[in-house]
C-alpha cells in the first residue's frame, strides 16, 4: 500500500512537471502573426529591445518597426495602416478612439557643446533660448559666441513634450535648425559651440554635454521623485474596440517586470 501511494505521487509529479513543459510549448507555437507598429523615432530603440525579447519567447511572431514620429504613429493607427502606434506625447483632443498604454517615461535631456562653460540653466532660461530673447552665451555664462537652439521636427513627440514645459503654450519657439533624429541633433550641437538642442536621455553620447536643469540632471530617480522637469511619455496606442489576442499578449508582456527590465537596459524609466 505505502508502494502504491509513493508511485501515485510520482505519477501525479511527473504528469504536472509534463502538463507544465507543454503549456509552455503550446504558449510559444499557438502565438503566431505580425505585428505593425509605427511612429515616434525616440522609441524605436525601445520598441525593437522589446520586439526582440517577445520573439525570441514566441517565435512564430514577426514584430514590423516602421518610424514617421509620434503623430503619424497615431494617424496610422487611427486609419488601420498599423496594429500600434507609438507616441512620446499625450493625445490631443481630436485623436480619440484610441487606447492608451503607457510602456515607459523618456527624460528629455538638455545638452550643448563640451566647450560651452555654461554649468546648469532653469526653465524661464530655456524659455528666453527657445523663443529668441537670448542670442547669445554671454547672458547665461562666461562664453561670447551666439546661441544655436536645435530642435526636432514638427510632429515629434518630444518636441510636443519639450514645448509643454518650457513654452507652456503660450510662446512660439524660435529655432535654428529643426532636425528629424536624436542622433542629427547631437551631431549639430557637438559640431558647433553654441549649439543647444534636446533628446532623448537614451541617445546621448560623449560627444556632448548633459545640462542640469533646475539644478538636477536627468536619471531614474529624478524623474521619479518630480524634481527633473522635462520627461515625456512612452506610449503605445491602439484603436478602441478592437481585440487582437497577439496585440494583448505583446502589451502584457511589455508591462511585465521582464518588459520593464528591456526599459532599463535601453536607457528609459521604467513606470514601475
Amino acid at each position: 500500500m505505502k508502494r502504491l501511494c509513493i508511485l501515485l505521487v510520482f505519477t501525479l509529479l511527473l504528469t504536472s512537471s509534463t502538463k507544465t513543459s507543454y503549456d509552455e510549448q503550446a504558449r510559444k507555437n499557438l502565438l503566431s502573426g505580425t505585428i505593425r507598429i509605427a511612429g515616434s523615432t525616440s522609441m524605436e530603440k525601445l520598441t525593437k529591445a522589446l520586439g526582440g525579447a517577445f520573439t525570441s519567447i514566441h517565435p512564430n511572431v514577426n514584430i514590423d518597426v516602421q518610424l514617421g514620429g509620434s503623430s503619424s504613429g497615431i494617424a496610422q493607427t487611427l486609419s488601420g495602416i498599423v496594429d500600434i502606434g507609438n507616441t512620446s506625447r499625450q493625445l490631443n483632443a481630436s485623436e480619440s478612439g484610441l487606447h492608451q498604454t503607457t510602456i515607459a517615461i523618456d527624460a528629455i535631456a538638455v545638452i550643448t557643446n563640451k566647450i560651452n562653460p555654461v554649468t546648469g540653466l532653469g526653465i524661464d532660461d530655456l524659455h528666453d533660448i527657445f523663443t529668441g530673447k537670448y542670442n547669445n552665451w554671454r547672458y547665461l555664462c562666461d562664453a561670447n559666441f551666439p546661441i544655436l537652439p536645435i530642435g526636432r521636427e514638427n510632429g515629434s513627440g518630444t518636441r510636443s513634450s519639450f514645448e509643454s514645459v518650457v513654452l507652456g503654450g503660450q510662446s512660439r519657439p524660435l529655432y535654428g535648425r529643426e532636425l528629424g533624429e536624436a542622433g542629427s541633433i547631437i551631431s549639430a550641437v557637438a559640431n558647433y559651440n553654441g549649439g543647444i538642442g534636446y533628446v532623448s536621455l537614451a541617445f546621448i553620447d560623449e560627444s556632448v554635454r548633459i545640462l542640469p536643469i533646475e539644478g538636477n540632471l536627468p536619471n531614474e530617480k529624478t524623474i521619479h521623485d518630480g524634481d527633473y522637469p522635462l520627461q515625456s511619455p512612452c506610449i503605445m496606442v491602439t484603436r478602441k474596440g478592437e481585440s487582437r489576442p497577439l496585440v494583448e499578449s505583446f502589451l502584457d508582456f511589455v508591462l511585465s517586470r521582464e518588459g520593464q527590465d528591456q526599459v532599463r537596459e535601453c536607457g528609459f524609466i521604467p513606470i514601475s
